[in-house]
């Protein structure tokens, strides 16, 4: 039976797979069992995590905001969707700025099938799944809802009769496309919009049409998030075309065009044609828009063809303008009617014809306001007054005057601005300085839109994003990633800093393989990184490219490749250029021509890079280039001798090689001038403007340094800014677990030195005092894993210095972190007004004593940070092994060591905790403080915070601990934190014994079931047990290890009981998880038997000779524990012993005694709680006794014995009892 679930209202409510209220993986499985309901109170419903379901209902709502679908959302089967939202928010699919894939909306709803069903904001509505659905209403007016339930193809169509959208009427495409016709045929999808009817969500795609505008002639309503990239040619004398809309008197909101538009006799707008007064008076408005296309006319603008009036705010065109009466790079011509106005606009284009200029030809709106139009990109920018004239250079340095940041981005100065809500065409910051030869980029988001650049070699695309390809191991049944091309890359491709991360690529019969197949001449790429590569093939074989004859600029890559011959670390062979680009990729070729940068350098030239990577093959193998020939050159570059295993730069060939040196990794060589981790072996780099290197490190290109994190180069980089804001990875994705494995891989060998970092390991950002970092890191529940730092000579920590940051949302796990002085997991010293807050550390920390300011030996070692100064940590903990050890003197004057922080100096410590073990190395009579949770408080603050007693009593070393309680694991159980209730468990921690993890990040719960507590007894018993993970999903399989149970013994009976447990470690393929337990049991008395002996039948009390006597004996045990007892019977008087025989009753299945005996009885027997066992005893009396009583004994070990006596007597017919009666004896 299904059963409907709905969770509590929330002002907003997020749907995503890390740190939102539910993983689409839950909903789904909540849908499989019922209807669900969720609510955001008062703000905004978020979707960012794909969800399916074949059956049921959801229903989303947002009463006070909007429902923004950021991922895709598929129903199938019998399932159905119910979307509520206010007015003014309404219902967005996540719209992106690239039409590749043949759809360029990032979220989507898909209804598969034909019996599901949609209601929006109350209405049923009516699913087009095919171009048949959509013929089926051609020609009609829609006053109803009306959506899209999949991509539809409907070029196919002849004569499609337009449609109208009359009152209330909702055309929502769900954030899907309609292709077009490519034929020039006439199409136009609506002829009017009507003031309150709304178009939404919907895409037109791979278009070539006559027309006013394939969305609509006139749009009187709403028209938000959609999109054309139809090419548009009308030769009417209607007011204009645009290669979206014809005519805007209502309101148009994220939306983009990049079709070219032709209007011989009218107004062409790479947007709309004709901006005006509706029936409502007023202006037509435009809001986050932008358009690429040329376009060409009457007056001709690159977003508006003319504006009668009305507002165009926060947008942007890029497309040249050739106008006869007006031609402007953004408005063709303005009738500067009242309201007109420009707000946050720029234009990029080059502009010709009568009344040309470069924002707006001719006339001038009503109202101008930050307004801006580029001078040196190809074309004419004549300037008429109108808007503010800039640089392409300085458009790309800043965000303009009056831009905003919560509307615009530019990719930190990489690109010129673009919308947030509807990323777009740019100019890129490589170009800016010669703008005469600068191309519009396309954005490259995903990972599909990356594959599909294969459609348009020729095209120039920037990476908008860190992409991971770990899905590309799946891909074309185990082949991977289809490399880019097969034909020459022509292009241009600016990874704007950013990394493909993952690349599988296994083609062991293809060649020309990498992220590239072949780059072509005159192709350029730049600014991308290759990280954890794996490409296999047959012959020119690089993680980047399989053949450069272009260009290669400002490139890395890590990982392996591999192949017959011609294998390179970056490129397999060589005709163009290579300039700034470095591989630490391990090349292998199973016969010639390996190099660790390339494989075959032809006639191109490689300059200012360098090679790391183990080079391996039999022949033509070289440290930067195998196989090489005397039409190609090599300079200012360098290899790695121990690292490459290579002695020569080159393995053969007769290249022009100059300036180009060996570095070594070797550490037996750390003070040689030549050692590779540092600046001063690369004399030929640029470390101003190009390179950067950090103690202990390779050098890095400045331009992988970015503000979203997704690797440890980046993490490094951090260096460059810091006073930035930073996070790891997206918001609410699973895309941001850093793996900083590789700063602590370098163990000295050739074979584990070709990474980035030395043996000293990752370098602490922020130094020193006087440089440290004032930023902000948001981890956004993220991990990073395996950071090391084991610098001896210096203070370590992933932070050094922290001075008024931010650190949040962030897990380290597995540290090793080494130092001298201060050490610690997360920072060594935070000050001013710094935060940590939902922060957690595991590892191993470990100090040794160095002099501070040359005065004395000091170690403070910190599981989270060494010195908390003014500053404050608040949901937190560590679990850390923490130590000091002594110096260069054999011991230290100063010795702290915390398990979460060393020293608090009026810092503030809330709601955390520390689990850690503490260890002193050397000289522990030197250490001066050693605290669980704090080694020394000076005026610091404590809120609730707690330490493991069972690691240790003290639990703050010197100074107040009030406000810190340490408990045993046990006492953790009862009267910790999560047991009484005084820490969150809704939205900060999970819910776990003995210790809880923090919510939002990896985690697994191993749940007790069937579980047994006793009074008293610490051990419990459970029937069986099951592992979850955070979404509540089966996670046995990534644990091993069995629990031990435990529970807090000083519980009365009667209590409910929480079990804490211990034993279970997370299997090798899963990393990032923390674990706990969970369960409970109603605590039960102590297990004792109560044993009680009765004799239920006795002598008589008077027995005579022969005479057979009856007893029966039971044994009763009403205790909760089966009884062990030693029984035993005698008779003595006059008892017949030898002729006394018994049985015994054992009283159910569970218990034992002996059956039946003769003469006395001597038994261990078991009795089970609530049985009662029975024994049948018959005692004859001897004939020939001379005692005067028969006597019986009973006896239970541990309780009273039972006794009996009767009196033997001599009767005769008529004797009564009374010897006085008769006057002799019987």
């Amino acid at each position: 039976m299904a059963v409907a679930a709905s969770a509590p209202a929330r002002a907003d409510y997020r749907i995503a797979p890390v740190g939102g209220d539910i993983t689409g993986r839950q909903l789904s499985a909540q849908l499989a069992a019922g209807d669900v309901s969720l609510v955001a109170a008062s703000g905004d419903l978020v979707v960012d995590d794909t969800v399916s379901w074949g059956a049921h209902t959801l229903t989303l709502s947002a009463p006070g905001g909007a429902i923004d679908v950021n991922a895709v959302m598929t129903a199938s089967g019998s399932a159905n969707l119910a979307l509520e939202a206010s007015a003014a928010g309404g219902v967005n699919m996540a719209l992106g700025g690239n039409a590749s894939t043949g759809n360029a909306f990032i979220g989507r709803v898909d209804f598969t099938g034909s019996a599901q069903a949609l209601r929006l904001d109350g209405a049923d509505c009516t699913l087009i799944r095919d171009a048949a659905g959509l013929q089926a209403i051609a020609g009609s007016s829609l006053e109803g809802c009306v959506a899209l339930a999949a991509d539809i193809d409907i070029g196919v169509l002849a004569g499609f009769q337009q449609l109208a959208i009359q009152h209330h009427g909702v055309l929502d495409g769900l954030g899907h496309a309609l292709s077009l016709a490519t034929d020039g045929s006439l199409f136009v999808m609506f002829t009017t919009v009507a003031s309150d009817a709304v178009i939404r969500n919907i895409g037109l795609q791979r278009g070539n049409v006559s027309g006013i505008g394939p969305l609509a002639y006139t749009n009187n309503g709403v028209v938000s998030n959609v999109y054309s990239a139809v090419d548009v040619t009308y030769t009417g004398l209607i007011n204009g075309a645009g290669s979206l809309l014809g005519e805007n008197a209502g309101y148009i909101n994220n939306a983009w065009a990049s079709g070219n538009v032709t209007a011989q006799y009218a107004g062409a707008g790479g947007l709309v044609g004709y901006n005006h007064v509706g029936s409502n008076g007023e202006g037509g408005s435009i809001r986050h828009a932008w358009a690429r296309g040329n376009v060409s006319g009457a007056a001709a603008g690159g977003l508006v063809g003319i504006a009668q009036s009305g507002t165009i705010r926060d947008a942007y065109a890029t497309g040249n303008a050739t106008g006869a009466t007006g031609a402007g790079g953004l408005l063709g011509t303005s009738f500067g009617g009242s309201g007109s106005a420009l707000e946050n606009v720029f234009a990029t284009g080059g502009v010709s014809g009568g009344g040309a200029s470069a924002l707006v030809g001719s006339a001038t709106p009503s109202a101008i306001s930050h307004a801006w139009f580029v001078t040196d990109t190809p074309g004419l920018h004549p300037d008429n007054g109108v808007g503010s004239a800039t640089t392409l250079a300085s458009l790309v340095a800043a965000l303009p005057a009056g831009f905003d940041g919560a509307v615009w981005e530019n990719q930190n100065g990489r690109t010129t601005p673009y919308l947030k809500s509807v990323p777009g065409a740019v100019y890129v910051k490589a170009e800016s300085a010669s703008g005469a030869s600068a191309r519009v980029y396309t954005p490259v988001s995903t990972l599909d839109q990356l594959q599909a650049i294969e459609h348009d070699v020729a095209g120039a695309y920037a990476l908008f994003e860190d992409i991971d390809a770990t899905p590309t191991r799946t891909w074309n049944s185990g082949q991977g990633f289809a490399p880019i091309g097969p034909a020459y890359f022509t292009g241009r491709f600016d990874g704007l800093g950013h990394v493909v991360a993952h690349l599988h690529v296994d083609r062991f019969n293809t060649s020309y393989l990498g992220l590239f197949a072949m780059i072509g001449s005159g192709g350029v790429v730049r600014g991308v990184g290759v990280e954890d590569a794996y490409v296999h093939g047959n012959q020119y074989i690089g993680a980047l490219a399989g053949e450069n004859d272009g260009s290669i600029v400002d490139a890395w890559a890590s990982g392996s490749v591999s192949a017959a011959f011609d294998v390179g670390g970056l490129v397999g062979a060589n005709v163009g250029s290579i300039d700034r680009a470095y591989s630490t990729v391990a090349a292998a070729a199973q016969a010639h021509s390996t190099g660790g940068l390339v494989g075959y350098h032809v006639i191109g030239t490689i300059s200012r890079s360098y090679a790391s990577g183990q080079v391996t093959g039999t022949n033509n193998v070289g440290g930067l280039a195998g196989l090489t020939t005397t039409s190609s050159s090599i300079s200012n570059s360098y290899w790695d001798s121990y690292s490459t295993g290579r002695a020569a730069a080159v393995g053969s060939g007769g290249a022009a090689v100059t300036n180009v040196g060996a570095v070594t990794s070797d550490p037996a060589q750390a003070g040689a001038a030549n050692y590779a981790f540092g600046q001063n072996a690369y004399a030929n780099f640029n470390f101003a403007g190009d390179w950067v290197a950090f103690e202990g490190t390779r050098p890095f290109l400045r331009s992988e340094w970015q503000t979203t994190l997704t690797n440890a180069h980046q993490l490094q980089l951090m260096n460059l800014a810091k006073g930035a804001r930073y996070t790891l990875g997206g918001p609410y994705t699973s895309f941001g677990h850093v793996d900083a494995g590789e700063t602590g891989r370098n163990d000295g060998t050739a074979a584990r030195s070709a990474g980035m970092w030395a043996r000293t390991g990752f370098a602490p950002v922020g130094a020193s005092a006087a440089d440290p970092f004032t930023g902000e890191l948001d981890g956004q529940h993220h991990v990073i894993r395996g950071l090391a730092v084991r610098n001896p000579g210096a203070v370590a920590g992933l932070f050094a210095w922290v001075t008024g940051g931010s650190l949040r949302n962030l897990g380290l796990r597995d540290v090793d972190i080494i130092g001298a002085g201060y050490v610690a997991g997360l920072a060594v010293r935070m000050d001013e007004l710094s935060e940590a807050r939902n922060v957690y550390v595991t590892g191993q920390v470990k100090a040794i004593a160095a002099p501070a300011s040359g005065e004395i030996e000091q170690a403070v070692a910190a599981g989270l940070v060494a010195v908390l100064d003014g500053s404050s940590i608040d949901a937190s903990y560590g679990r850390a092994r923490v130590e000091a050890v002594a110096g260069s003197s054999g011991s230290y004057d100063l010795g702290i060591v915390g398990g979460l922080v060393g020293a608090n100096v009026d810092g503030s410590l809330g709601h955390s905790y520390a689990s850690s073990e503490l260890g002193v190395a050397t000289d522990p009579a030197s250490l001066n403080y050693a605290g669980q949770l704090v080694g020394a408080d000076n005026g610091g603050v404590y809120l609730e915070d707690f330490w493991d007693g069972d690691a240790g009593p003290t639990g703050v070393g010197s100074g107040d601990v009030a406000g810190a309680t340490g408990l045993t694991r046990t006492q953790w159980l009862s009267q910790g934190p999560i047991a009484s209730g005084s820490w969150d468990t809704t939205a900060t921690w999970v819910a776990g014994y003995p210790f809880p993890l923090l919510r939002g990040f990896p985690h697994v719960r191993v749940i007790a079931q069937g579980a047994h507590v006793t009074q008293g007894v610490p051990a419990v018993t459970a029937d069986s047990y099951s592992v979850i993970d955070q979404d509540g999903f089966d996670a046995s399989a990534w644990v091993v290890g069995t629990p031990s149970w435990f529970a807090d013994p000083g519980l009365p009976a009667g209590a409910v009981a929480n079990i804490g447990g211990t034993g279970v470690t997370m299997a090798a393929a899963y990393p990032l998880h923390e674990v706990t337990y969970v369960g409970s049991d109603i605590v039960q008395p102590p297990a004792m038997p109560h044993l009680a002996l009765s004799l239920t039948q006795g002598a008589p009390a008077y027995v005579t000779y022969g005479e057979i006597v009856d007893y029966v004996v039971t044994l009763a045990n009403s205790g909760n524990a089966p009884a062990l007892a030693q029984v035993q019977a005698s008779f003595a008087g006059g008892a017949d012993v030898a002729s006394a025989n018994w049985q015994c009753i054992a009283g159910s299945v569970d218990a034992s005694c002996l059956a039946a005996g003769a003469g006395p009885i001597n038994d261990s027997v078991t009795i089970p709680p609530g049985v009662s066992m029975t024994w049948l005893i018959h005692v004859p009396v001897s004939t020939s006794t001379t005692a005067g009583t028969l006597d019986f004994t009973f006896t239970a070990a541990g309780i009273d014995a039972l006794h009996d006596s009767a009196t033997i007597v001599i009767f005769r017919d008529g004797f009564d009892g009374d010897i006085a009666s008769t006057e002799e004896a019987p």
